[in-house]
């Protein structure tokens, strides 16, 4: 008897609400502009909830608004796909995961 596999619809997508926990850095490459922040996203209902702070990455547009008129504190809805990326190709260094939110909410 064949062995059942499952396939999944390729699906990467996440929405965040929460607050600006630090002010946007910015990020130049040779495509573009780019930012990196940080959102706490509050884990419960309550407002003695403990915040999950999640480090974010956007680029263009949503990256210029952000340099230009972010500050910390300001709440946000973010979407977007997660990933991860290697902060380092050496062996000793620590592998940081980044989420990246590349996406504006409509």
């Amino acid at each position: 008897m064949p062995k059942a596999t499952l396939k999944l619809p390729v699906l990467n997508q996440t929405t965040l609400a929460g607050y600006i926990a630090s002010e946007a850095e910015r990020l130049t490459t040779s495509t573009g502009i780019g930012a990196t922040f940080i959102v706490a996203v509050p884990r419960g209902r309550h407002r003695e909830t403990e915040l999950i702070y999640v480090p974010c990455v956007t680029w263009g547009a949503l990256a210029e608004t952000l340099l230009n008129g972010s500050r910390r504190g300001l709440p946000v809805v973010i979407s977007g796909s997660l990933g991860s990326r290697q902060l380092s190709k050496e062996l000793h260094v620590r592998v940081a995961a980044l989420q990246f939110l590349n996406d504006a909410p409509t």
